[in-house]
Formats: structure tokens, sequence, C-alpha cells
């Protein structure tokens, strides 16, 4: 049985996000990669608002299948998509699952936001599909460059490798 879980256990959705944005497939530049670090984010700096109104935590039997988070800034009206982090390769559960999550974080967020802002690893199509339904204008191809602290040990000089993002936007009318 599928459920939205009202208070999120940020211990788990912070293991959840760092497994899945380690993927390119379901990677968002704004989140990390590592779980205490996602963790520290979430309950030190994330969101204007509570995290029971930023987040939706979709689960089955008990597990995480599915998590959307909004990292509002209520002064703009704006928030940072984090997600969706959706655990299943299906294409018709993933879109269902992924609209549900949209439309449940939208009633929590009462229209305190009307910009939204993904930014997208080019790799992960599910997020640029979910974009792409929602209207969302496609502002600009970034490169992102990290500086891998092995690779300085390796390469004289030090090492910078480029990965590619999308930026999307979508205002509410």
């Amino acid at each position: 049985m599928a459920e939205f879980v009202r208070t999120p256990p940020i211990q788990e959705i912070a293991t959840f996000i760092a497994r899945m944005n380690s993927s390119k497939s379901s990677n968002v530049g704004y989140a990390g990669m590592n779980r205490h670090e996602i963790e520290a984010s979430l309950t030190e700096e994330f969101s204007d608002l509570s995290l029971e109104d930023s987040i939706v935590v979709y689960m089955e039997e008990g597990k995480i299948v599915g998590i959307l988070g909004f990292d509002v800034e209520l002064e703009a009206g704006a928030a940072e998509i984090w997600g969706p982090f959706i655990d299943t390769e299906l294409g018709p559960l993933w879109q269902r699952i992924a609209t549900d999550l949209w439309n449940t974080g939208l009633a929590k967020l009462e229209s305190r936001v009307h910009t939204f802002k993904g930014f997208y690893n080019t790799a992960n199509d599910r997020g640029r599909e979910l974009m792409n339904q929602l209207k969302a204008d496609y502002k600009q191809k970034e490169t992102v460059l990290v500086i891998k602290p092995d690779a300085l040990i390796k390469e004289q000089g030090g090492a910078i490798l480029p990965s590619c993002f999308k930026w999307f936007n979508r205002s509410l009318g």
C-alpha cells in the first residue's frame, strides 16, 4: 500500500537522497551525495518553511520509494527543486509517482511559491521529462567544475572534471 508520510524521518530521507543522487540518471545539482551533508543541510539550512511543508515522502510497505523537496525562499517566492528522487525504473509508475509528489508538494506550499528552479544532470532524462510536462522553460546548460582531491595527488597541478547540468525554471502564472 502506498502512502505519503506526514513527518519525514530525516536520516532515512538523507540516506535515500544520497543513494539516488549518486546516479547521474537521477542526479539533481542542488542536493549532495553524502548522507551526512544532506542531513545537515535538511536540518540546518533547508527552506524557509518547515521540513514537513517542504518535503514530500512517498512510501510503499514502510519503504521510501520517492522524495520531492522544495528549498523555499519565501521573500523571493521561489524554490529550488530537490528531486524527484524515485526508486523505480518503470516509466509509467515513475511518472505517476512524480506527478503525485509534485501535486502533493504544491498543495503543501499553498501558493507561497511562484517560481521553481530545477538543476538536473544532463543524464537525468526523467527530471527533464517532468520539467517538460510541467511546461518549464529551459534556461541554460551549465558546466560545473569539480576538483577531486585524489586527482590532485595523482596529477601535477590538479585535475578539473566537468559535469554537465541543465537549468529549468517554472513560474506559476
